[in-house]
């Protein structure tokens, strides 16, 4: 995971140290012991995430216990920190608070100024992303099991916890469903204008590993799926970003771009890497980076 603010570069992950990087120069400005990190929306003053403090002994390092912290942006300063259940979602923040999901199960709000609990929200089921934010309004996913299958819901809740509305977002399988095969996600949650956007995996049941990755698209507004359908058979890797206007999705050599028009969204002419799988995306100041991978 990896954000970016000016001429810093924060990096996380899977590593023993979450550490800030020059964009210059590429000297490492601080790090702090923090293993499987996710980074966030990161402010002039400040950066917020989950991760676990980094645990030595004597045959190497592991993560330790989970917390949520907040670190000074420009030293590397933990200003607090709260514990917290495991959690492998980076939090989103606004003005006042830190919002993300803990346990896989809860939605948590914390304030950003001395990390005390504002309210915990529970919906039933496995909470699949982090939530997304507009307009005052924060939406997330779920996943629950009803009688022999799964299902997808979207939730729309206030700023004080309170549920607004939720909705079913199940992916119409058809036949798909018939024949036995399940469905993983939803992942790679993104927003762009009035529409969720996300990917979701469908496996034959007994086939581990083989799956077709579809991408759906969700209208807040009408509250109602707009879009859903499979880039192809395999066990393909997909990613989404966006910069709230337009949402770029890779998978395999090709990039597909979606625009919001008029309450609808409409895709660009696929974008095609010859002999390149693409394996990673990132999209700062209107500038889309993709990482590539060849078989040699």
């Amino acid at each position: 995971p990896v954000s970016i603010l000016g001429d810093m570069l924060y990096v996380g992950g899977q590593m023993k140290d979450f550490i800030a990087i020059s964009v210059r120069d590429g000297d490492i400005k601080w790090k702090m012991p923090i293993s499987y990190s996710r980074a966030t929306a990161v402010t002039e003053d400040m950066v917020i995430l989950t991760g676990q403090a980094t645990k030595l002994s004597n045959i190497g390092w592991g993560p330790g216990e989970a917390n949520i912290y907040a670190l000074d942006s420009n030293s590397g300063r933990e200003i607090w920190k709260a514990s917290i259940d495991r959690t492998f979602e980076m939090p989103v923040i606004d003005a006042a608070a830190a919002y993300f999901v803990e346990g896989g199960s809860r939605l948590q709000s914390r304030s950003i100024q001395d990390g005390s609990l504002n309210w915990v929200f529970e919906p039933g089921g496995h909470l699949n992303n982090f939530p997304l934010i507009k307009k005052g309004v924060i939406y997330f996913t779920s996943t629950i099991t009803r009688e022999d299958y799964k299902a997808f819901e979207v939730h729309a809740i206030d700023k004080n916890g309170n549920l607004k509305w939720k909705a079913d977002a199940t992916p119409n399988l058809g036949e798909l469903a018939e024949k036995g095969f399940l469905w993983s996600g939803p992942s790679n949650l993104t927003l762009v204008d009035d529409f969720l956007v996300w990917n979701y995996g469908i496996r034959r049941e007994g086939l581990r590993g083989l799956q077709d990755h579809c991408i759906e698209a969700f209208d807040i507004t009408k509250r109602k799926m707009t879009l859903d359908y499979c880039v192809g058979k395999g066990n393909k890797h997909v990613l989404i970003v966006s910069d709230g206007k337009d949402v770029y999705i890779g998978y395999d050599n090709t990039i597909l771009i979606y625009t919001a028009d008029n309450g609808k969204l409409k895709v660009s002419q696929p974008i095609n890497l010859p002999r390149e799988l693409i394996s990673d995306l990132l999209l700062t100041n209107n500038v889309l980076f993709v990482g590539t991978e060849r078989d040699i």
